[in-house]
Formats: C-alpha cells, structure tokens, sequence
C-alpha cells in the first residue's frame, strides 16, 4: 500500500518550517496526522531549536520501538532473519563444496599420476622380462655352442686316435703284402742272407709308407698335412733306396 505523506506545519514568528510525516507504514496504524512546533524568537531560538531535535529523535525512535514491538512487523523482520541465516547457510554451503571439488581435482590429478606410473613401471617390467629372456637365450647358446666344441673336441682326439690306428694297420697289411710279394723276387737278386735282409726290410718300409699314403689318397682330404708331406717324403725315401 501506497505511503501517504502528510505535511505538518512549524510555526513562529519568524520562521515556518514543514515536517514531512509517514501516513501508514505496512499496514501499520495511523499516525498522528500533524505535528505543531511553536517557535519562540529571539534568544530562546537556539534552545528551541536543541529541544526540537531533541523532541524529533525521541518522537522517531518511540515510533520505531512502536512499530518493531507490534506482532505483524515482528513476523516480518523475523522472517527477514531466517531468510539471511539461509543466505549465510548457502555460502557456508557453497564454500564447503568448492572445497570439496577443489580435493576432488587434487585426488584426479594424483589418481592421474599414480595411473602414469603404473604405466611406465608396467613398461619397464616388460622391457626388463624381455631383455632377461634374450640374456637366457644368449646363455643357452653359448652353452650349447660349449657343449659343441667339447663334443667336436672330444669327437677329434677320438678320431685322431682313430686314425693313427687305420694307418698302423693300412702300413702293416701294406707291409706285410708287399714283402711277401717281393721275396721271391729277392731271392733271385741277392746271394747272402744280409742282402736278403736288406732287401726285405727296404721293401717292408716301402710298402708300409706306400701304404699310409694309399689311406690318405682314399680319404681325398686335401687340406691334411700328413698327406701332402707323407706323399713326398714316402717317394723319396724309395728313390733314395
């Protein structure tokens, strides 16, 4: 409802002062329509003039007290607390949960970062498990490749030894054929018993060399020393006898 002023007039003889007064306030009772202040001129203006301020702030506040103590303005301003304790609420409301989003997004950015580690630690994992399967590998076949050469090894000095053997026999079949096969031959040429001897033993030894070199000259290993300088030598030693 609209407030409708009403104008009070301060007379004196020297001075006529309007006083500006609320008709209604919310609903409120009415107040005095107009206010009479009587002014003395002369010396008594200035203390008339203290006691009419001082007339005017008693008169303002006994109206607020007034109007504060009546039931329906009381509802109002209580409703006006509520309403701000609500506001306050809000705010303490609303502060609480930025702070909660703000640890939210602390505890993102550190759930982030733990998934990166675990990521690279998982990375580093792999490439370490891989890298210790090729150094197994890489021992396996070194080991296998030792297991070899001591097989290949042992398999030479074997066969080394074999073959020193098949060239003892090949040289004493050798030997013992072409001495029998030339003793007769022999018998004929010498005339004593020391120049059948020789005669036997030159050809025993031929026959064994010739005999050796025919194994080696069988085996076609020509990358053996034993066969190049065995050939020579053997030759030799027969045109020399």
């Amino acid at each position: 409802m609209p407030v409708t002023p009403a104008f009070s007039t301060v007379s004196s003889p020297c001075l006529r002062v309007p006083i500006r007064l609320p008709r209604t306030f919310h609903g409120c009772h009415q107040l005095p329509r107009a206010l009479t202040v009587r002014c003395s001129s002369g010396s008594e203006s200035g203390t008339r003039s203290g006691n009419l301020k001082d007339a005017l702030s008693g008169m303002v506040d006994a109206q607020v007290e007034e109007l504060l103590s009546r039931e329906e303005n009381r509802t109002l301003l209580d409703g006006l607390d509520r309403a701000s304790q609500r506001v306050e609420k809000a705010k303490r409301e609303l502060a609480e949960i930025e702070r909660q989003e703000a640890e939210a997004s602390q505890l993102r950015s550190y759930v982030e970062q733990l998934e990166s580690r675990a990521s690279e630690i998982a990375e580093s994992q792999k490439e370490i498990l891989e890298a210790r399967a090729m150094v197994e590998e890489a021992e396996r076949f070194l080991s296998n490749m030792k297991k070899s050469q001591d097989s290949a090894s042992d398999d030479g000095e074997i066969d080394k030894d074999k073959e020193r053997l098949e060239s003892v026999k090949a040289a004493s079949v050798s030997a013992i054929i072409g001495t029998l096969a030339g003793l007769p031959i022999s018998l004929t040429q010498v005339s004593s018993t020391s120049q059948l001897i020789l005669h036997l033993a030159i050809a025993f030894v031929s026959c064994a060399l010739f005999g050796v070199t025919f194994r080696y000259t069988v085996r076609r290993d020509l990358d053996n020393f034993q066969l190049k300088t065995g050939t020579a030598a053997a030759f030799a030693f027969v045109k020399v006898l």
